[in-house]
């Protein structure tokens, strides 16, 4: 019964309706890849200011360099706002 159908569907109507899926499958991926690439460009952002952070008070500290690598994580946490656990 589906086959008899599905036959009945002009072929015009068929193209139209795949192309339709095929525009929107695209958009999709499209809008998927947009996404991860923002979210990769703000993670890059991120790193490049913890990096200055992390220079900045190398420089203008020197109490800085003689704390334990725990100590200096988690005086890097606390300025930039971000929970102590992730020192741990």
């Amino acid at each position: 019964m589906p086959a008899i159908l599905w036959a009945r569907i002009p072929l015009r109507l068929k193209i139209g309706v795949a192309i339709i899926l095929a525009v929107l499958a695209a958009y999709q991926f499209g809008r998927w890849m947009g996404a991860k690439d923002a979210r990769v460009a703000a993670q890059m952002e991120a790193i490049k200011e913890a990096s200055s952070r992390i220079s900045n008070m190398e420089k203008n500290n020197a109490d800085f360099h003689s704390k334990s690598a725990r100590d200096r994580c988690l005086v890097l946490m606390r300025d930039s706002g971000l929970p102590d656990s992730g020192c741990d």
